[in-house]
């Protein structure tokens, strides 16, 4: 039985909003997907925008009644998400 059908979400290695993250976060690795379910999924069927998910925390503490992320994380990820805006802005 299917309890929800979710289209997966792929954004091209070389699309500007990729760019503009690697820029912003110094990441050089390849990019990977995961196996599971993130709201992009909704998203990429209402629109062909690329879509990149980046957050705090660890995925396999995601939805538990014990899941927590620690403060630095978050406190990282605002300043990250700052740094985000900002370059999308000046690269738009």
């Amino acid at each position: 039985r299917v309890v929800r059908d979710c289209p997966p979400v792929e954004t091209p290695d070389d699309a500007p909003l990729v760019r503009v993250v690697r820029d912003a976060t110094g990441w050089e690795r390849p990019i990977r997907g995961f196996p599971y379910v993130t709201d992009a999924s909704a998203f990429v069927r209402f629109t062909k925008a690329d879509i990149v998910v980046i957050g705090p925390g660890n995925a396999s503490l995601a939805h538990r009644v014990d899941e927590w992320i620690e403060e630095a994380e978050i406190k990282a990820a605002a300043h990250l998400y700052e740094a985000l805006g900002r370059r999308f802005g000046e690269a738009a």
